[in-house]
């Protein structure tokens, strides 16, 4: 009988990649068939000639080997190992909102959508990196950005908007107990949903913190207003739409222009991303719902009924 070996990652850089390499070689020569469960999907390392790559080029070092790999990411271009989609949008397991009590009470904290909203949209950045710095710049001289409640804290959490009475001390990918452990207690800050956001504004801007050619990650910034039935644009690599649909989901082109998702780069698809935001904000946000409310039911009965991968 061949044994199966399960090995689980929780960082993405060239030293985690290079214990991983060393793992998964020492496994095979072993025998065994090996299954590696990415939870942070999202990875680029420097080979020996100080080249960047990403998983992508690090899932097709084991071409033709009993090597599978595991993770909420989808490769937008040709893997030559298996790569399973794992819904970990929510890192302890996508029926977070079904089994957490104090996730299950903001779901009904949601205001109906035709009480009077002061904003359209919402974009809350989180934490400082060099390309938001660059889109942040972009959005501020948009128009878009006057109908949107927006922030952007960047490196100190103190100054983000929080409410209900949850405020991470160092990071929003920390627990609720403080921790860093999910398995412990299911709650990132991150995974809350800000009611006091939402029952302000119509609309979610969903930036994913990992964008590139090679591969589409999803995580809690797309599973939030999924759970809230709320339509959204999203940033990230291109074609991340396109990777969303692969999955089963729906999007909102019938009311939504879409046609940033096809942008190269960066900035322009954002820029352009603006643009199909401020001309929804012409459109009835009543009429919006009801136009799309059969894509917002199926994208949640999806996400939550799907039988998804699992190592």
């Amino acid at each position: 009988m061949i044994m199966t070996e399960i090995i689980e990652s929780y960082a993405g850089n060239t030293e985690e990649t290079n214990r991983l390499r060393d793992l998964i070689n020492y496994n095979l020569q072993k025998g065994k068939h090996v299954k590696v469960m990415l939870y942070e999907p999202a990875i680029r390392f420097q080979d020996k000639k100080n080249d960047w790559k990403t998983i992508i080029d690090f899932i097709n070092e084991f071409e033709g080997k009993p090597v599978s790999f595991y993770g909420c990411v989808v490769a937008l271009r040709e893997t030559q190992c298996e790569l399973n989609f794992t819904n970990d949008m929510f890192l302890c397991g996508h029926t977070l909102y079904e089994t957490d009590e104090r996730c299950k009470k903001l779901l009904k904290k949601l205001q109906p959508i035709e009480s009077t909203r002061s904003y359209f949209w919402d974009l809350l950045l989180g934490h400082s990196k060099p390309w938001k710095d660059r889109i942040y710049k972009i959005f501020n001289a948009h128009p878009v950005s006057h109908k949107t409640l927006h922030n952007y804290f960047k490196d100190d959490p103190s100054k983000g908007i929080w409410s209900g009475g949850y405020r991470p001390r160092r990071t929003t990918a920390e627990t609720l107990d403080g921790n860093m452990n999910p398995f412990k207690d299911p709650v990132r800050h991150s995974d809350l949903i800000d009611i006091d956001v939402y029952n302000q504004c119509y609309y979610n801007v969903a930036v994913e913190t990992s964008h590139h050619q090679d591969f589409a990650v999803f995580n809690e910034r797309v599973a939030k207003p999924i759970m809230a039935k709320r339509p959204f644009v999203l940033y990230g690599s291109r074609h991340h739409l396109r990777a969303f649909r692969g999955l089963g989901f729906q999007t909102f082109d019938d009311v939504i222009d879409e046609s940033y998702d096809d942008i190269v780069d960066d900035e322009l698809r954002f820029l352009k991303m603006c643009d199909s935001m401020l001309s929804l904000c012409e459109k009835d946000p009543v009429e919006v719902y009801n136009a799309l409310q059969k894509t917002l039911d199926h994208n949640k009965k999806h996400f939550l009924e799907n039988n998804w991968v699992r190592v």
